[in-house]
């Protein structure tokens, strides 16, 4: 049986965490969505030995740390920082909510992380996308080739 994608989700709006998670669940089996609401927390799953991640999901704005009581503008560069610092090489995407006022720094954004950072929107048909980005980029990540390679070493310890 193929493992479950896991994927880090680090946002502070616990409504569109528990949206996604339940979106996810419904339409793409075998994807398990853990969240962090704070940078900080995020770094600490990412840098725990049991995270193996084979995908993380930025938003733009966040709360630094447990003690932050507003978002801030620092969070996407921080935690793109930390990604590349503790998750190197494991697709990352961000995520975004659209609004009016913030069009032209969603532009500005996608244009900044073009080819490295893909930006999707928080909604249904975007989620599905982001999801279907991650999967398709795990497949090259090394732990999953060793995996899919040697799949019944791994079964017997999963036992």
């Amino acid at each position: 049986m193929a493992k479950a994608s896991k994927i880090l989700l680090i946002d502070d709006d616990l409504e569109y965490c528990t949206t996604l998670r339940r979106t996810i669940s419904t339409n793409k089996k075998n994807v398990v969505i853990d969240y962090a609401r704070t940078l900080e927390e995020g770094k600490e799953w990412l840098a725990s030995r049991n995270s193996r991640y084979s995908g993380i999901i930025i938003d733009i704005n966040g709360l630094i740390d447990r003690t932050s009581e507003s978002t801030n503008r620092k969070h996407l560069r921080l935690a793109i920082q930390a990604c590349e610092e503790l998750a190197p090489g494991i697709p990352t995407v961000i995520s975004t909510a659209e609004t009016q006022e913030r069009k032209e720094e969603i532009e500005t954004i996608k244009e900044m992380y073009e080819g490295q950072y893909p930006v999707f929107l928080k909604d249904y048909g975007h989620q599905i996308e982001m999801i279907d980005w991650i999967k398709e980029r795990e497949k090259d990540l090394l732990s999953v080739k060793i995996r899919n390679r040697h799949n019944s070493v791994f079964e017997v310890f999963e036992k």
